[in-house]
């Protein structure tokens, strides 16, 4: 029996490959997908500038990387005590303007430097309603908790978002021509806008997504949205708020990303770094037992490997682990014949080599894994 009408499996054109430099823009389901190709060690940077919902603002943040221009002062305002900007997410506000414009010239130096590799870029429309500032009728990425009396509430016409975004696309294929681009639709649901205009607008930013598709050439509509609201379409894939998708919902997301866009052997790859992540998650019951000093020295000879073959992975920053109750710390040595260390930091060095022979006169940089 067949519980799903699922979302056919597509197969794209444009591959991803450890080779590539993907840049996420948008909503929060950016994050979500940028966190799970940066925990298989994708050379990732995901929504540098924070969470941008809206078309108009996500190709105006993206004129500004591709420019690397910077904000003035006079566009620094304050709310409360409060400095922000209307273009930015409220990451970059501080309590006095200096701060603000430095995290906003950060994180647009940082979009810039990464967009000038970038092979890959995903955009996450995530609504079409929109606050328009009352004095000078522009669009706001974010209201910064300003009154509502300062804005008008309303929809983007279809025709604007597709201005907006084919502007940006038009310059980024200038610099970039062999960019490959990714519209998706968060599939988290704006109810305080209500069900229907949460419906209106989420319809809209599809028609919009596949009418990018059909205007530029390597522009591909991946379908996140219909994966949750039409392929699991149940309250069992979402979290206790019943707007954001789940876990059990992001993973089915993410293996149809995978199968749509991976090759068998990245899909190994792939593999391997799950095998590895499993293996730091791994709270032995003894930490000096023979066995789990071989899957240690199995899993660091691994790591050697794969960088060996793609020197941009980096295994030493492991946040994947920040989510858990911190395991006991143990100590790996990273050089060139991996060896285990069997004696904690801070005290003499000591390892058991490919042979088993054990030595404590050497010196290491230590990388503590907590």
């Amino acid at each position: 029996m067949n519980l799903f009408t699922g979302v056919p499996q597509i197969k794209s054109q444009v591959s991803i490959g450890y080779e590539d430099n993907i840049l996420l823009l948008g909503s929060c389901f950016s994050v979500v997908l940028g966190k799970w190709l940066d925990e298989r060690k994708f050379n990732v940077n995901y929504n540098p500038f924070g969470t941008v919902y809206n078309p108009v603002s996500i190709s105006k943040l993206l004129d500004c990387a591709l420019k690397n221009q910077k904000p003035g002062r006079e566009e620094v305002l304050e709310q409360n005590g409060v400095f922000y900007h209307f273009d930015f997410h409220s990451d970059v506000s501080a309590l006095n303007p200096e701060e603000v414009l430095l995290n906003i010239e950060n994180r647009v130096s940082s979009a810039f430097s990464f967009l000038q590799k970038t092979t890959f870029l995903c955009i996450t429309l995530g609504t079409s309603i929109v606050y328009r500032r009352k004095d000078n009728n522009e669009v706001v990425a974010n209201c910064h908790k300003v009154p509502a009396t300062y804005f008008d509430k309303n929809f983007l016409t279809i025709e604007e978002m597709v201005s907006s975004l084919s502007d940006i696309i038009t310059k980024l294929r200038e610099k970039l021509p062999q960019l490959a681009i990714l519209f998706t639709v968060s599939p988290v649901r704006h109810i305080k806008d209500g069900l229907i205009e949460n419906n209106r607008s989420k319809s809209r930013l599809i028609e919009v997504a596949h009418i990018m598709t059909e205007k530029f050439t390597n522009i591909i509509y991946f379908p996140s949205y219909e994966i949750v609201t039409d392929q699991l379409r149940d309250y069992r894939f979402y979290e206790k708020d019943l707007i954001h998708p789940n876990e059990m919902a992001h993973m089915e997301i993410c293996n149809y990303f995978s199968n749509t866009f991976f090759t068998e052997e990245t899909k190994g790859i792939v593999q391997k770094t799950e095998k590895i992540k499993s293996a730091f998650h791994h709270r032995p019951q003894f930490e000096n037992h023979i066995d789990y000093k071989r899957m240690c020295l199995s899993q660091l000879e691994e790591i050697q490997h794969l960088q060996n073959i793609f020197p941009s992975m980096d295994f030493r920053n492991q946040d994947l682990l920040n989510n858990n109750p911190p395991p006991p710390p143990r100590v790996l040595i990273f050089c060139s014949f991996i060896p285990i260390v069997v004696k904690h930091e801070g005290a003499k060095c000591c390892f058991i080599d490919k042979r088993g022979q054990k030595s404590c006169d050497r010196t290491f940089l230590i990388v503590t894994v907590k």
